[in-house]
C-alpha cells in the first residue's frame, strides 16, 4: 500500500535577515525569532500537519525552537548561493528529511573555487526529544562542482522524489527513495552551455518545476563565455574580478523553459525565452499555466555595464499541454509586464528587479526584493489576464531588532500532482462563518479513486466526493483526507482551512444640521465607519436597498446628498479577509432652534451712543436656554451673515434706532447651533436739572419737575421735619439746607439723578439795640445791603430812629438778599430824667415807671467823672437811683446812666440831679 501525505509543508517560511512568515488560509502573517541572516539561500520544511520541523541557510540548521541543531553545522551550502538548499521528506520513513546542499563561491575562478558542489544530509527528528538531528552520511558528495540551482518534485508514483540542479549542458535527476538517495543521477544533455569557467556570476539565477512535475524553468543571471571577456578593456574591478565584477554581471543571461517528465527525471524540449537581460527569479503558478520571472536589463557601452531597467513579467506555460509543439515564439508572445522598474531602488547599482519568487499554499506568489521591509506578493496568479501585482504585499513590523528582506526565499518540492480544493460557496474568494464551503480531491495523473474519508477538523466527517460544509465557529481546521486508489493504494491529504470571522457590525446613526431648512443634507458616510467598528479595518461600500448591498451593486458615494430624513442607508462591509456583512446608517436631519430675548432697553443720555459688549449677554442667553452647557457664542449682525458665518462681531452701537442682533449659540452634545435673536431697544434718559437753591435761613422753598406720565420720583437726602412729606412726588418742600438727590425713572427703567444743594444766606445778626434818652433807638446789625424798620413796612437806610413816642416797638433789619431779623420788644418809656432829693415828695427819686415789669434790670449810674455810683440789678420795681452814693447826697449835677433791660435793649442816656440845700 502506498501512502503519500500532502501539502502542509510549505506553511512555515524563514528567509532573509531575521525574517519568517506562517500561512493561515489567505493570509501571510510575519513571525519573528528567526535566526537566518542569509543573503540568498534559505529553505524550511514543516510536518504535514504545518508545524514547523526546521530551516536553515544552507550551512546551518535552526529548530523550530530557533536554536541550532544537534550536528546542524558546517553543511555545505552557502548563504550567497541562489538556492542553497532544498529539503525533501524521507520516502516511507516518518520524521525524517534530507537537505540538499548547493555551494557558492562569490571569488572563484577558473582554476580555483571553494564550492564543494551538490552535498546531502539527512534530519532524524525522532532525535533529541523531537528536536531533531542531522546526520552527516560519509559519501554524501553528489557533484563536486554545481551551479547555485536546486529544485525538488514528487515522483509520479507519488511515493519517491527527483532532486534537480545543472551544470554546464546538462540537468542532473537524483532520484530519492525510501532506500536513500540514488548517487547515479538521470543526465539530461541540453542547451544552453553555460561556461564554467565564468561560474560563479554564470551560477546564480533560479530553478524551479510546476507543481504538476511536467515543466521545469530556468534563470541563468548571465552566460557570459570567458573567452570574449575583453580583459585590459574593461573597469579596474573588472579586470580584478572578471567573472564578478561590473562587466560580468551586465552580461545577457539565459532565461529557460523545459518539459519535465516526473516518471523518469529528464529534461527535454528547451524553449528560450530571453536573452537579452538578467533573470533571477522565477516561478510557476499554482495551476501550472503562468511561468513569472523578475528580469534586469543593461547595456554595455564601452564594455562598462550600467543598469537599465527592471521588469517583472508573466508568460502562458504553453508547454503544460503535452500536445503543444509549437516552440519559443508562440510563448514569448505571450509576454506580459506587472511592473516595470525604471529607479534603482535596492543598494545595487546592478540590479533591482532581482529576487525570488516562491509560491505560497494560499496560491500567492511572493517577491522579494533587496532590503526591503517588506514582500511584493501576485495575487490570482493563476489568471493570465488578470494577475494582481502589489508592490507591499506583506509589510513586516519593526521588532527589537531590524529586519530586512534579501535576494532569497525559501523553495520546496513540487507536490502539486494532487491536493485539496477548499472553494467557498456563493462566489467568495475566501470561507467566511456562516458561509458554506466545498471540499474536493484535485489530481493529475488520472487515478481511480474507490473511496474518500473526509475529517473537518471540527468533528465533521463525510465520504461524498465532494462534500460541502458548514462551519460554526471562526478558526483553524485541519482537514484530513484518506483517499483509497487503485494505482497509488491509500493517500492522505491534508488541508489547513481557515474560517473567517464575520465582521462585527453595529448600526450607526449620522446627523447634520439641516441650518437653511431647505431638506437637504450631505453627508460623510465614511465618518460612520467608526461607530459602526472602531477596532477593525473594513472596506465599505454604501447602498440605498438591502439587496443591492448583498449583492454589492449601485455603490453610493462616500458624500452622499440626503434629501429625507431619517433616511436608512445599507453598509456592505468587508473584512481584510473578504467576509462580508451588513448593517445601516440613519441619517439624521437636525433643525436649528430659534429663540427670542425679551426686548434689551438701552438707556441713551445726551444723544450719547452706547456700545455694547456682546458678550456681557452670554447669562441671558444661558437662562433663557435653561443650559449651562454652552461651548460658544457668536454673534451677527444679519441671519446671512450667521448661516454663512462670516462677519461675526462683539460689540454693538445704539443710540436713536432699534436694532436686532442674531447670536449664534454652540451647545455640548447638539448637533444643530441653536439661534437667539436679541432685540437692543434705546431709551432715552430723563432730562433736566435743578440749580442750586440759596434761602433765608428758616424760609421753605418748593423743588419741583414737571409731572410725565410714566415717570417715578424719589427725593434723597431730606432730614428733619423736612421728612415729613411724600418723597416720591414730583415735589417737595425743604427747609433745611444741605445736598439734595432727585431720581427721575422713565417707564423702561431708564433713572436720572441730579444732585443739588440748598444753602441759606449769611445770617442779618443784630448785635445791640440802644435807646438813647428814652427817644431814640439805635440798631447795630451785621449784614450787608442792611435796612432797618421800627414796624416792619417802613423801611431806612439809617440805623437810628428819632423823637419815638412811648411804647412797645419791633426792631426789623432786612438784608440785600431780603432776609428779615427780628428783634422784639424795644421799649420807649415816659421817664422824666430829673430827681430833686430835698425830702419834698416830689422827685425825691428818679422814678422810671414801666420798668416794674421787667426783672434782673441792670443798672449803672456815673458821675461826669466817669465814677461808678450806682450798679444794681432790679426786679420788679421802678425807683432807680436816690441821688445818694454811699448815703450820701450828691452835689447837682448830671449823671449818666446804662440800663440794660434782658431780651430788649440797653438804655442809655443822663439824669439831672438838682440838690436845693
Amino acid at each position: 500500500m502506498t501512502t503519500a501525505k500532502a501539502q502542509l509543508e510549505t506553511i512555515n517560511w524563514y528567509f532573509g535577515q531575521y525574517m519568517g512568515l506562517r500561512f493561515e488560509g489567505d493570509q501571510a502573517i510575519p513571525v519573528e525569532g528567526g535566526q537566518l541572516y542569509t543573503g540568498e539561500g534559505c529553505a524550511s520544511i514543516s510536518d504535514q500537519q504545518g508545524n514547523l520541523q526546521f530551516y536553515t541557510d544552507g550551512t546551518t540548521v535552526y529548530t523550530r525552537e530557533h536554536q541550532v541543531m544537534v550536528n546542524g553545522t558546517r553543511l555545505k551550502g552557502n548563504s550567497s548561493s541562489t538556492q542553497s538548499a532544498i529539503v525533501v521528506p524521507y520516502p516511507s520513513q516518518p520524521k525524517k528529511y534530507i537537505i540538499f546542499t548547493v555551494g557558492a563561491d562569490d571569488r572563484a575562478t577558473p582554476t580555483y573555487t571553494t564550492n564543494e558542489g551538490l552535498n546531502y544530509y539527512v534530519v532524524d527528528m525522532n532525535l533529541n526529544q523531537g528536536m531533531g538531528e542531522v546526520i552527516h552520511p560519509t559519501n554524501n558528495n553528489l557533484l563536486p562542482l554545481v551551479s547555485e540551482k536546486i529544485a525538488a518534485v514528487r515522483h509520479r508514483n507519488l511515493k519517491d522524489f527527483w532532486v534537480v540542479t545543472h551544470f554546464e549542458d546538462r540537468f542532473y535527476s537524483y532520484l530519492v527513495t525510501a532506500d536513500g538517495v540514488q548517487h547515479q543521477p538521470i543526465l539530461s544533455i541540453i542547451g544552453p552551455q553555460i561556461d564554467k569557467r565564468t561560474y560563479p556570476v554564470n551560477a546564480r539565477g533560479y530553478l524551479k518545476i510546476s507543481p504538476n512535475g511536467r515543466t521545469l524553468a530556468i534563470a541563468h543571471l548571465t552566460n557570459l563565455n570567458y573567452d570574449s571577456i575583453p580583459f585590459g578593456q574593461m573597469t579596474p574591478s573588472d579586470d580584478y574580478y572578471p567573472t564578478n565584477g561590473p562587466y560580468a554581471n551586465a552580461y545577457p543571461g539565459y532565461l529557460g523553459l523545459y518539459r519535465f517528465d516526473n516518471s523518469n527525471g529528464r529534461v527535454t524540449d528547451e524553449t528560450v525565452l530571453d536573452t537579452s537581460g538578467s533573470p533571477y527569479g522565477i516561478e510557476f503558478s499554482s495551476n501550472n499555466e503562468n511561468l513569472y520571472a523578475n528580469v534586469d536589463y543593461h547595456t554595455l557601452i564601452n564594455n562598462v555595464g550600467e543598469w537599465s531597467h527592471g521588469e517583472l513579467m508573466v508568460y502562458k506555460n504553453l508547454l503544460n499541454n503535452p500536445s503543444y509543439t509549437g516552440g519559443a515564439d508562440p510563448i514569448k508572445a505571450t509576454k506580459r509586464v506587472l511592473n516595470r522598474y525604471s529607479v534603482l531602488d535596492t543598494p545595487s547599482a546592478l540590479f533591482t528587479a532581482r529576487g525570488a519568487l516562491q509560491l505560497a499554499i494560499n496560491k500567492k506568489i511572493y517577491y522579494s526584493r533587496d532590503y526591503k521591509d517588506y514582500l511584493s506578493h501576485i495575487a490570482n496568479a493563476d489568471d493570465y489576464s488578470n494577475p494582481m501585482f502589489e508592490e507591499r504585499g506583506v509589510v513586516f513590523p519593526y521588532y527589537t531588532y531590524n529586519v530586512n528582506t534579501r535576494y532569497g526565499l525559501p523553495p520546496f518540492f513540487s507536490s502539486g500532482i494532487f491536493r485539496i480544493d477548499c472553494v467557498p460557496l456563493g462566489g467568495l474568494s475566501t470561507l467566511c462563518l456562516g458561509n458554506g464551503v466545498q471540499f474536493s480531491f484535485y489530481e493529475e495523473i488520472g487515478m481511480t479513486v474507490q473511496s474518500y474519508a473526509w475529517d473537518f477538523g471540527d468533528g465533521s466527517t463525510s465520504t461524498e466526493a465532494s462534500p460541502i460544509h458548514y462551519y460554526t465557529a471562526p478558526g483553524l481546521y485541519e482537514i484530513k483526507l484518506i483517499v483509497q486508489t487503485i494505482e497509488f493504494g491509500e493517500l492522505e491529504v491534508y488541508f489547513v482551512a481557515v474560517v473567517n470571522p464575520l465582521p462585527v457590525l453595529q448600526s450607526a446613526t449620522l446627523e447634520a444640521c439641516d441650518a437653511d431648512l431647505d431638506g437637504s443634507l450631505l453627508f460623510d458616510l465614511d465618518s460612520a465607519q467608526e461607530q459602526i467598528n472602531a477596532e477593525e479595518q473594513y472596506t465599505y461600500t454604501y447602498h440605498l436597498t438591502e439587496e443591492e448591498a448583498l449583492e454589492n451593486i449601485n455603490p453610493l458615494p462616500s458624500l452622499y446628498e440626503s434629501t429625507v430624513n431619517n433616511e436608512i442607508i445599507y453598509v456592505r462591509a468587508v473584512t481584510e479577509t473578504g467576509c462580508t456583512g451588513i448593517t445601516t446608517i440613519t441619517l439624521n436631519h437636525a433643525q436649528t432652534t430659534y429663540h427670542s430675548l425679551e426686548p434689551i432697553v438701552i438707556c441713551i443720555a445726551y444723544d450719547q451712543a452706547q456700545v455694547l459688549q456682546l458678550s456681557n449677554y452670554n447669562e441671558r442667553i444661558e437662562a433663557l436656554l435653561g443650559t449651562s452647557s454652552v461651548l460658544h457664542i457668536q454673534y451677527f449682525e444679519s441671519i446671512d451673515d450667521l448661516e454663512a458665518n462670516r462677519n461675526s462681531i462683539t460689540t454693538i452701537r445704539i443710540l436713536n434706532e432699534t436694532k436686532k442682533v442674531y447670536a449664534k449659540v454652540k451647545l455640548f452634545g447638539s448637533l444643530c447651533d441653536d439661534v437667539v435673536e436679541l432685540t437692543f431697544q434705546p431709551s432715552e434718559v430723563p432730562l433736566f436739572t435743578i440749580e442750586d437753591i440759596e434761602k433765608c435761613i428758616g424760609d421753605r422753598v418748593e423743588v419741583s419737575r414737571p409731572v410725565h406720565e410714566g415717570y417715578t420720583y424719589q427725593w434723597i437726602g431730606l432730614t428733619g421735619e423736612d421728612t415729613n412729606q411724600e418723597l416720591d412726588h414730583a415735589s417737595v418742600i425743604l427747609q433745611n439746607p444741605g445736598r439734595y438727590t432727585l431720581v427721575v425713572t422713565n417707564e423702561n427703567g431708564c433713572r436720572r439723578a441730579i444732585d443739588f444743594t440748598v444753602t441759606d444766606y449769611p445770617p442779618v445778626l443784630i448785635t445791640e439795640v440802644k435807646v438813647n434818652d428814652n427817644r431814640q433807638i439805635i440798631i447795630t446789625a451785621e449784614g450787608e445791603d442792611l435796612m432797618y424798620s421800627i414796624n416792619g413796612e417802613n423801611w431806612q437806610h439809617e440805623n437810628v430812629f428819632v423823637n419815638l413816642s412811648e411804647g412797645i416797638y419791633t426792631i426789623y433789619v432786612r438784608s440785600g438778599k431780603g432776609c428779615i431779623t427780628i428783634h422784639y420788644n424795644v421799649v420807649i418809656f415816659k421817664w422824666v430824667n430829673f430827681l430833686s432829693p430835698n425830702t419834698d415828695s416830689y422827685n425825691d427819686v428818679w422814678r422810671l415807671k414801666g420798668l416794674e415789669r421787667y426783672t434782673d434790670v441792670h443798672v449803672q449810674i456815673f458821675n461826669r467823672f466817669g465814677k461808678l455810683l450806682v450798679d444794681k440789678v432790679m426786679s420788679n420795681e421802678n425807683e432807680v437811683w436816690d441821688g445818694k452814693y454811699q448815703l450820701k447826697i450828691q452835689p447837682s449835677d448830671s449823671y449818666w446812666y446804662v440800663i440794660k433791660i434782658p431780651g430788649h435793649t440797653t438804655f442809655t442816656g443822663s439824669v439831672l440831679l438838682k440838690n436845693k440845700k
